[in-house]
């Protein structure tokens, strides 16, 4: 016999783990489904808190929604434990042939010029000039989706609910909705010493390197309008593993202990669409900007719910 609940969430990725975890701490009673919680998206990404950086490229309301989300992030964290993250700023640098490359950066966005050498001892020597955006920040990807994931697992079923939450990203049918492929490396590198995360500019791979536990780290850059979720390419990796090599020589002697595969839901303008049809809600199109602006996503989406429901839970 099924289980009526109040709300029942399609989709187990990170935004429907935060939604699983935010409502039942409102005292909502909720239900999950999910074919393949394993392809989520949230697996892949560096999961940078970087809505500085990100202006760069996105509107001002992703900007104002990055920016909303730090706060959240803070408290959240300090409430789940025990995961990695860190809000010491994104350190940003290029090679001297790109110089360009960050006088426009700088043009577009709140930073502060710096030596990279003070900021990150492990790239003294090899650049000179950088560009500081405070404030910003990052977290363990993988370590929060499982303590997510653990919080919510006797959640899981397919009962009927009151209200019914899309959360199903790029397996999502809906109109203007497109995939964008994202590839990272996962390379162990103990003799790499990065303590924040590290964009480097460049013409034909703009790169990030973003850090893990035990001299781990996340190594990304590719985006590819693409809904192929087939293995990382050779091009791609050459290209991934090239460019963190330029960063440091360090990484030469990594081992490579992944190369993952993501794909991303975006609408052609690039922002995120949360809307109600009756008594369903879809959530979707946060593109790349899933983990900096989820939590007030997240926030919204409990408010609107909580509302409908009749105000009978405490939010």
């Amino acid at each position: 016999m099924s289980t009526r609940t109040e709300v029942h969430i399609r989709g187990f990725g990170l935004m429907g783990r935060l939604l699983c975890w935010r409502l039942k701490k409102a005292g909502v009673s909720i239900s999950w489904s999910d074919p393949s919680p394993e392809r989520a998206a949230g697996w892949v990404a560096a999961a940078m808190l970087a809505p500085k950086a990100e202006a760069v490229l996105s509107s001002p309301a992703i900007f104002a929604m990055g920016n909303a989300a730090l706060p959240l992030w803070q408290a959240w964290l300090s409430e789940l434990g025990d995961i990695q993250h860190g809000f010491t700023g994104t350190l940003v640098v290029s090679h001297p042939q790109d110089q360009g490359l960050m006088v426009d950066f700088s043009r577009r966005t709140e930073c502060e010029p710096c030596q990279a050498g003070d900021l990150e001892p492990a790239l003294a020597g090899r650049f000179g000039r950088g560009l500081w955006l405070s404030g910003e920040g990052y977290l363990d990807n993988s370590a929060l989706m499982h303590r997510l994931g653990a919080l919510g697992s006797s959640d899981q079923g397919s009962g009927e609910a009151a209200i019914i939450v899309d959360c199903t990203g790029a397996a999502a049918e809906l109109p203007g909705l497109r995939a964008v492929r994202g590839e990272v490396a996962r390379l162990h590198a103990p003799e790499v010493t990065l303590t924040r995360p590290v964009r480097l500019l460049h013409p034909r791979y703009p790169l990030y390197i973003v850090p893990r536990p035990d001299g781990r780290y996340v190594v990304g850059a590719t985006e590819i309008e693409s809904r192929d979720h087939s293995p990382v390419s050779v091009q791609s990796a050459l290209e991934l593993l090239s460019a963190a090599h330029s960063l440091h020589p360090g990484f030469a002697e990594a081992r490579i202990e992944s190369l993952q595969v993501g794909l991303r839901p975006a609408f052609t303008d690039n922002e995120p669409r949360l809307t109600w049809q009756g008594n369903r809600l879809s959530i979707n199109g946060l593109y790349r900007h899933g983990f900096m602006i989820g939590p007030v996503l997240a926030e919204r989406a409990v408010s609107d719910i909580t509302a409908r429901l009749g105000g009978r839970h405490v939010h």
